[in-house]
C-alpha cells in the first residue's frame, strides 16, 4: 500500500484525526508500504497545477512518529535534492535493511542544481550502507511521444461514477499484469497508492487492496 504522508499544515492543525489510514491497513494483511517523499516539480513544469505545492511530512519521521506500532518492512522514497549530502549519508547509514528498503529519486528537471545529484545519492548508499535494497521508478507519462497515452481518460470523465469506475479499471489491469506475469514465471507484487484526503477514495483504495491481495493469494 503506498501513501503520501499528510501536509505538514493539515498535521498541525487536525493531529487527532489526520493518521486514520493505518487502522484500515491493518485488517489487510499487507507484505509492506510505501512512504513517498514528495517535492515541488515546477521547474519540470511551470503549469499552473489545480492545488498549488504544499510541503508534506518527511516520510522516514512519519513512519517514526505515526506508524511505530507498524511491523512489516517499508520501502521509504528520498526526493534526495531536498536533502544536503551529509544529511542523506547519515539518514542512509542508520536504516535497518530488514525493516527498510528505499527509491531514491532525482530532481525534478535536469536544469536545476541540486546540493544532492541522484548519481550521488546512489553513491552513498553503496559507500554507507550496501545491504539497504535500492529500487527504481518509471512514471509513463513522462515518456509519453504522441500526446495520446491517456484511453481510459475519456471514459472516466464521461462515467456517472468516476471513482467506481477507476476502481473496477484498476482491478481490470492489475489481474490482466497478474496473469501475464504468471503465465512467464515472473514474480509480481503490487502497490496500491492510497494519495488521498477524501474519505471515499481512501475506501476505494483499500478496497482495491483487498481484491487484488486475495487474487494474488489464489
Amino acid at each position: 500500500m503506498g501513501h503520501v504522508p499528510e501536509k505538514v499544515h493539515v498535521v498541525r492543525l487536525a493531529q487527532a484525526g489526520a493518521f486514520d489510514k493505518s487502522a484500515q491497513w491493518s485488517i489487510l494483511d499487507l507484505d509492506g508500504l510505501v512512504l513517498y517523499d514528495i517535492d515541488d516539480e515546477r521547474s519540470r513544469n511551470p503549469v499552473e497545477r489545480p492545488f498549488p505545492f504544499s510541503p508534506t511530512i518527511d516520510p522516514s519521521e512519519y513512519r517514526t512518529e505515526h506508524l511505530e506500532a507498524w511491523r512489516t518492512p517499508a520501502v521509504v522514497y528520498r526526493a534526495v535534492g531536498k536533502y544536503q549530502r551529509e544529511e542523506l549519508r547519515t539518514w542512509l547509514s542508520e536504516q535497518d535493511p530488514r525493516r527498510t528498503l528505499t527509491v531514491l529519486v532525482g530532481s525534478a528537471s535536469s536544469s536545476t542544481r541540486p546540493p544532492v545529484s541522484l548519481a550521488d545519492a546512489q553513491r552513498l548508499r553503496a559507500e554507507v550502507n550496501p545491504e539497504l535494497l535500492l529500487g527504481g521508478v518509471a512514471i509513463p507519462e513522462r515518456h509519453s511521444r504522441r500526446e495520446n497515452e491517456h484511453l481510459i481518460e475519456n471514459d472516466l470523465r464521461h462515467s456517472a461514477n468516476p471513482l467506481s469506475a477507476s476502481l473496477e479499471q484498476a482491478q481490470t489491469t492489475a489481474v490482466e499484469l497478474i496473469d501475464y506475469c504468471r503465465r512467464l514465471g515472473v514474480p509480481c507484487g503490487l502497490n496500491v497508492e492510497s494519495v488521498s484526503i477524501r474519505r471515499e477514495e481512501i475506501d476505494a483504495s483499500v478496497d482495491l487492496a483487498a481484491r487484488l491481495a486475495t487474487y494474488l493469494r489464489e
